[in-house]
């Protein structure tokens, strides 16, 4: 019994295309897959005013991340 991949193959092969050589581990891999899936995605460019807003509403955390040391301007040159 075909699989529906190989089916699919041999239905849209054409005769200048090459035979390509079955792998075990590649068609163990195809049928260990989830059969379909599907992927969603959205812009997540946000203007700045996007981001006040947000940061405002508390969608946005900003953590306390600057150091309280700082080198003088002779150690940071070197």
């Amino acid at each position: 019994m075909e699989d529906d991949r190989t089916e699919y193959e041999k239905l849209t092969q054409k005769k200048e295309d090459i035979e390509i050589e079955e792998i075990d581990s590649e068609n163990e891999d195809y049928e260990s897959s989830p059969p379909e899936y599907e992927i969603s995605t959205y812009p997540a460019d946000f203007t700045l005013e996007v981001l006040y807003q947000k940061w405002k509403a508390g969608d946005i955390e900003i953590p306390k991340f600057q150091r309280q040391f700082v080198w003088k301007q002779t150690q940071s040159s070197k």
